[in-house]
């Protein structure tokens, strides 16, 4: 479980395309464990990256989807690091096509969908958390 604390959300255009969204998120939460994390998401930056980081006391998580995959982790307590890429022919785009190709098949064939619905609703419910701290600058704590 997490604790949203602040965030900050704002909405842009790129060209002709008009993008409702978060363009620079920095949210500080805690998990249920106790262990303090900042999720850091820039999408402002000058470089053509796509990239996310998220901070805790035990370690760091860095993933980049663009323009190059990969991800890394950094733990503090032993000082040991590591780098997954993805497989080759791995095409960032095609991810989201999959996903909700298979999705489709999932409504078409009525099987149960391979992430819990339990799971989709914590995630909403912490985005719908990090809005309203965003808008009222007070610290939200999401329950089971």
């Amino acid at each position: 479980m997490w604790l949203s604390v602040q965030a900050c959300r704002s909405a842009g255009h790129s060209g002709a395309l008009e993008i409702e969204g978060p363009d620079n998120l920095q949210i500080l939460a805690r998990t249920a464990a106790g262990t303090a994390v900042t999720l850091q998401l820039d999408l402002l930056q000058d470089r053509q990256v796509y990239a996310y980081r998220i901070v805790s006391a035990r370690g760091v998580i860095e993933v980049e989807l663009l323009p190059e995959a990969s991800a890394r982790r950094f733990l503090n307590a032993t000082g040991q690091s590591d780098e997954t890429l993805p497989p080759a022919g791995y095409a960032f785009e095609q991810a989201y096509i999959d996903e909700f190709g298979a999705f489709l098949d999932a409504l078409d064939s009525r099987q149960e969908w391979y992430h819990p619905l339990r799971e989709g609703v914590q995630i909403l419910r912490c985005l719908d958390a990090v809005k309203r701290s965003s808008a009222s600058g007070q610290r939200i704590e999401i329950g089971n």
